[in-house]
């Protein structure tokens, strides 16, 4: 934390893309397997204190992902944004993985929040999941988490210098 009391870095937080099989020991000398669970999905999660905008306000949540093995089965990257400022909303977009490249793209979900006015304690919850359906996912590789003000997701690749963000993360 900077010493006017801000973050300079994003906290997000993640779960692991896969459970994979495991074995245990138990005191009588037995080996107790559980066999291999189908994929859990991963995600980037974050809470944003809902003081930082407006009643009204068009936003979007964007990322940039990509492939480098072709996708099979039925994964895909989904956008979720759970607006709890007084009532409560989901806005939601999904992109299959098997529309990915090896190159990063940048994938947004736009929206507008609800006229209602912005209770004290309100949260915006932006979450980026890789959803695993049917089949062994593939890696999804994941960069510049970004929440802007606007219709459309600014720019940000390795082309065009980042911008500052329109609301800090706290």
């Amino acid at each position: 934390v900077e010493a006017s009391g801000d973050v300079p870095w994003t906290p997000w937080f993640s779960a692991p893309a896969v459970a994979r099989e495991t074995e245990f020991f138990q005191s009588n000398g037995e080996v107790f397997t559980f066999p291999e669970v189908p994929p859990v999905n991963s995600f980037l999660a974050q809470e944003i204190d809902g003081s930082l905008f407006r009643p009204g306000q068009r936003l979007c949540l964007s990322i940039e992902a990509r492939m480098p093995e072709e996708a099979i089965g039925e994964q895909r990257l989904k956008i979720v944004v759970t607006a709890a400022l007084g009532a409560t909303r989901v806005y939601s977009a999904t992109y299959p993985a098997a529309l990915l490249t090896p190159e990063y793209q940048r994938i947004a979900l736009c929206f507008r929040l609800a006229d209602d006015a912005i209770p004290e304690g309100g949260v915006l919850r932006v979450q980026f999941i890789d959803e695993h359906l049917r089949g062994i996912p593939k890696p999804m590789f994941w960069t510049r988490p970004m929440l802007n003000e606007g219709t459309a997701p600014a720019p940000w690749t390795p082309s065009v210098e980042p911008r500052a963000r329109a609301h800090p993360f706290r």
